[in-house]
């Protein structure tokens, strides 16, 4: 959909892209259109055309003024007195722990972030969307100036919705100076969980806004970390590992599991695919490729998928504590899941951190390995891993579905069963009986590592966990004495969604 309204080409690219609130739909529309590089401060909170003008002018001393935030609902909701008292916000952060120690260091990380772009010469797109209101276009105005007071070579986009009309999708640019642009967008649906319109017209609509801007930003992480790749040798050392015995088919996974099972065995089994971001950002080679920030972006975009929040600083002691204890499980696993060289090639967009991911794991010579899809195939090959664990004295189950483990107990007849409950990832809506995956970092996962304990030597555990904590938790088990297999989503499928 074109704007309507008056315009101008606007020739020269962007280098910078921040978004200045004033909801999540900011940070998402940015992130959907691949411009998002970096968190600024006001992505993912609840903010207002008023509250960026009072940071902008107290260069956020107010908001990062730590000791005057207060929780109001979850452990993730806080308020600020100042902005709620004169701006009327009940809630500013809404995804985010500032309780944990170190839980305030993204929003310092971004702030900071956001001074260095402003001191810089390079050109900046600040984009900001909120609901329209009679005092829309001055408080453009206000910020306009603020922003002037700060850097040279900025461009303004607001975006102002307007209540939906239903059969009358509107976008028209009311506005256009030398560093602003106004739109006005009236959907024809409503906004879906403060992130996207559920109508896809709207969504493209929205999109369009962006499209007579020219960007040339630096690449994203994962570019970066492909770039930094020799891709013909990568795929060809994969493609000679799984010409080797160490990769493993469905019944060779199956039989590997029940020799482990038979000699009571510490094993574990780790699902890695769905990690590989995660392994890069914490892995301390990745620093010779990406620089902090383009680390900290890599950690955050699977974080969010996660546990729906900010992940910490990459050099937090939460984080680090995390990291190592990921990377002692992946060092100490029997058998690794890592993609097949023809799923690398597939990949363009990971290929560069599930090239790391390979390239580090698959120089251990005391590791068996098999492709992603192992465990869904030892399931075809064996219908719920029935003939392993029937008639087992005890079955362990480190998920979120407990109804799925009881019939599973029950179906395999095991009498000692033992669930240890965990949150599903944020993507998927919290169950009436489940945990909220908001939150559950670090307190709920520190509890789940000391709720952790294997009854006897060989004592079997299925988990499935978000992002890391699959593997980290295995790793406990197997330290302990246990056999843990990572069936990861799997346990959906089991459970029938």
């Amino acid at each position: 959909m074109a704007l309507s309204g008056p315009g101008a080409a606007d020739a020269e690219p962007f280098r910078h892209v921040v978004g200045l609130g004033s909801g999540c739909w900011t940070a998402q529309l940015l992130k959907d259109l691949d411009l998002r590089r970096a968190g600024g401060p006001f992505d993912w909170i609840f903010s207002s055309p008023r509250m960026v003008q009072h940071c902008l002018r107290d260069d956020f001393a107010t908001f990062l003024d730590e000791r005057a935030y207060g929780r109001v609902g979850s452990p993730q909701q806080w308020t600020h007195p100042v902005f709620r008292d004169a701006y009327g916000l009940g809630v500013v952060v809404n995804h985010h722990d500032l309780a944990q120690p170190g839980g305030f260091g993204p929003f310092r990380r971004a702030v900071d972030r956001l001074r260095t772009v402003l001191a810089g010469d390079a050109r900046t797109l600040f984009v900001a969307i909120t609901p329209l209101k009679p005092d829309w276009s001055a408080d453009n105005d206000a910020i306009v100036a603020l922003l002037r007071e700060r850097t040279r070579r900025f461009r303004f986009l607001s975006i102002a919705l307007d209540e939906p009309a239903p059969g009358g999708l509107v976008l028209e640019r009311r506005r256009c100076t030398i560093d602003l642009d106004e739109v006005v967008l009236r959907p024809e649906g409503i906004m879906r969980d403060g992130l996207r319109f559920e109508r896809a017209t709207d969504n493209e609509a929205l999109r369009s806004t962006m499209q007579d801007y020219r960007f040339e930003l630096s690449p994203p992480p994962m570019a970066l970390l492909s770039a930094a790749v020799d891709r013909p040798r990568l795929l060809s050392e994969a493609a000679a590992l799984e010409g080797t015995f160490r990769w493993l088919d469905a019944q060779q996974g199956l039989d590997a599991v029940s020799a482990a099972i038979a000699r009571a065995s510490p094993f574990s089994l780790l699902l890695l695919d769905p990690v590989a971001g995660f392994a890069a950002a914490i892995d301390p080679g990745v620093r010779r490729v990406l620089d902090p920030a383009q680390r900290q972006a890599l950690l955050d975009e699977s974080w969010r998928i996660w546990f729906d929040g900010q992940a910490p600083d990459t050099d937090d002691p939460v984080l680090r504590a995390l990291g190592e204890a990921f990377s002692s499980a992946v060092q100490e696993a029997d058998i690794l899941c890592i993609p097949a060289a023809a799923e690398l090639a597939g990949d363009p967009a990971r290929f560069g951190a599930l090239a790391r991911l390979h390239a580090s794991v698959r120089t251990r010579t005391d590791a068996l390995f098999g492709p992603p899809s192992l465990l869904p195939a030892m399931h075809e090959t064996l219908p719920y891993l029935r003939t392993l664990l029937a008639g087992l004295p005890f079955l362990g189950f480190v998920g979120a579905h407990p109804a799925m483990f009881r019939k599973l107990s029950h179906f395999c007849g095991v009498h000692d069963a033992r669930f240890v409950p965990v949150p599903r990832e944020a993507a998927f809506p919290v169950a009436e009986d489940g945990i909220d995956p908001r939150g559950f970092m670090p307190d709920g996962h520190r509890a789940t590592l000391d709720a952790l304990s294997v009854p006897y030597p060989g004592a079997v555990f299925l988990v499935s966990a978000p992002g890391p904590l699959g593997a980290v938790y295995a790793g406990r088990i197997k330290s302990q004495g246990g056999i843990a297999i990572e069936i990861g989503s799997l346990a959906a499928r089991w459970a029938g969604g």
